[in-house]
């Protein structure tokens, strides 16, 4: 069955591997979207210089589907897809972002697809901390989406870009059988058998059953039929912290289980958890009522990250911040290091020498350029979508080939191969 809940439970389906579950998303989504040749999906990593994809899957009864999309995609070029990955927009069309101020790419898509796609219509998924899901569907002919459909779009992209990045979080275990994301059990009944943690308080106990009864009650025949009542009943996030997952015991027994799920990020010294997860969509264009569906928060404590950020790092306006916190903007181009005990922040950009990067690869490169933001392993390998392990390995590596024992050791390397040779005393 294909509706915009079953879209939304797919998302948070934990079985198989990346590819089995990007698969499951675009069998619910293409019913739901195809009006034309067919829909895509792949899963994507943005970092400050390119954007990578991978897995990329496709239905449609045209063999010719597939070949396309790689061109189009191709066509765009990584700039062009950093773009519109780190733009504004959650959902449209070409014809409506696109077309109307570049009319040649209107005739661009004509040519590759010989007549046959008019438009495309795209879902951008993000899940906070670099990683997301696009959905494309390619259109027959040109279309304009109403307000209400691209609100529904955006309520499902928060979701999307919640479960892969749960998946993305589970993946980093070292141990299958260890969950340490599970902070508390409840049943369909909203009743709480087992609580850890934060969720043992008696007000977080409250909010998980009421976040549970109004998930429950989203999930019915009659509810789910009214894709927009539901998905205003079934938040991004519970409390800015959780996600629900079903769990099924071996008896068919059904339980939800609330797992940890709020994007870790790495942001200047004096900002709060809340108020960093905030600034991370904000800098991808959201909305403060976007922010707040997918936080699952409430709007005004949105506004107040926002209004006690602004006045932390001296801004003078959201947009300025917004503009800092863009994935091409300043902040992707500091560093926080630690001196005498006092946390400093400083421009990145001067720290690189090339000739020093060049011996490592390009996973090292993107590594050692994140150690020195002052990302922790887990905050890596979260963001890289790899597991601790992996990053350990990576950031031995680099130390061996620059020869350094520390991150500290690494960026006064990196700093004192950057200086000019009229800079260095002698």
């Amino acid at each position: 069955m294909s509706d915009w809940v079953s879209l939304i439970e797919s998302g948070y389906s934990l079985d198989g591997d990346l590819r089995s579950w990007l698969d499951g998303v675009i069998d619910v989504a293409a019913p739901l979207l195809d009006a034309g040749p067919g829909v895509a999906a792949c899963v994507y990593r943005l970092s400050m210089r390119d954007v990578e994809f991978d897995p990329l899957a496709t239905r449609s009864e045209d063999p010719r589907f597939e070949p396309l999309v790689r061109a189009v995609m191709s066509t765009a070029g990584v700039e062009g897809m950093r773009k519109l990955f780190a733009g504004p927009a959650l959902a449209g069309t070409m014809s409506r972002k696109v077309f109307t101020t570049h009319p040649d790419e209107r005739r661009k898509l004509l040519e590759q697809s010989g007549g046959r796609m008019q438009d495309l219509f795209g879902l951008i998924a993000p899940t906070g901390t670099g990683h997301g899901v696009f959905i494309s569907a390619a259109l027959r002919e040109p279309r304009w989406p109403t307000h209400a459909e691209v609100v529904r779009y955006s309520r499902v992209a928060a979701h999307l870009g919640a479960g892969l990045r749960l998946r993305l979080a589970l993946a980093q275990r070292s141990d299958p059988n260890d969950d340490p994301l599970t902070e508390a059990v409840l049943d369909p009944s909203a009743r709480i058998h087992d609580a850890q943690g934060v969720a043992q308080g008696e007000r977080a106990r409250e909010t998980l059953r009421e976040a549970v009864r109004l998930r429950e009650r989203a999930r019915t025949t009659g509810t789910r039929s009214r894709a927009d009542e539901a998905l205003t009943l079934w938040e991004g996030l519970v409390a800015g912290r959780w996600s629900l997952v079903d769990r099924f015991e071996s008896d068919g027994k059904r339980f939800i289980v609330a797992r940890k799920n709020d994007p870790e990020v790495g942001d200047p010294r004096g900002l709060s958890q809340r108020e960093r997860q905030v600034l991370e969509f904000l800098g991808l264009g959201r909305s403060l009522k976007e922010i707040a569906y997918a936080l699952g928060i409430s709007q005004s404590a949105v506004s107040n990250s926002v209004q006690r950020a602004t006045a932390k790092l001296g801004m003078r306006s959201r947009a300025e911040l917004a503009a800092f916190f863009a994935p091409d903007g300043l902040r992707a181009q500091l560093v926080e290091m630690e001196l005498a005990g006092e946390p400093l922040v400083i421009g990145a950009s001067p720290l690189a020498d090339e000739a020093q990067l060049a011996a490592l690869s390009n996973a090292e490169r993107e590594v050692a350029l994140d150690l020195l933001r002052g990302w922790t392993g887990a905050g890596i390998a979260a963001r890289r979508g790899t597991s601790p392990t992996t990053v350990t390995a990576q950031v031995q590596a680099i130390y061996t080939k620059l020869g350094v024992g520390s991150r500290v050791e690494l960026a006064a390397k990196l700093s004192a191969a950057a200086r000019s040779p009229e800079d260095t005393p002698e």
